[in-house]
Order: C-alpha cells, then structure tokens, then sequence
C-alpha cells in the first residue's frame, strides 16, 4: 500500500513507466522513485541502477496495480518518479 504521505502528492509530480522515469532522472527532477515489487526485474533494472548513480532514493510498494491506481491511471505501473517539487507548488 501506498502511504499517506505520497497520497498528498500532486498527480503533475508523479511521473509513471519506466522510460519516462529514466528521462526525469537524467534530467534531474526526481526526488524520489517507487518501484513496485511484483515488477519484472528487466523492467526496472535500468531505473533502480540509474537512481543510484544520481543518488536518488528508491522506495518500494507491493503491486503494480497499487502503484498504477496511485498514479491515476487505469493500469499497473512498474514504477513511479515523484518529482522536485520547488517551493510554493
């Protein structure tokens, strides 16, 4: 389950899949990046090797579906950048 504290999270700052998280880290706007812990390793491999080098941090949720529904789509998600978020919104 996704907790609380990402709930709050704006859907403009939640980035979903792969390709497009790896995008946002290489262009420095990710915080954070959730991966869903049912996801296919070859599909996050790059993501989670990426987040280290950039040290950004990772978290993990149960379920694509979870991670899907919490980005607002209607499929599961692999995973998840949430981005930078600058001051006043």
């Amino acid at each position: 389950m996704v907790g609380p504290t990402y709930r709050r999270i704006p859907k403009k700052y939640k980035i979903p899949g792969a390709k497009a998280v790896l995008k946002a880290i290489d262009q420095g706007l990710v915080a954070l990046v959730l991966v869903a812990q049912d996801a296919e390793a070859h599909v996050v491999a790059d993501v989670l090797e990426k987040a280290k080098e950039r040290n950004v941090r990772v978290d993990w949720v149960p379920t694509m579906k979870q991670l899907g529904e919490y980005c607002g789509i209607n499929v599961g998600a692999s995973c998840c950048a949430i981005l930078i978020q600058e001051k006043g919104g």
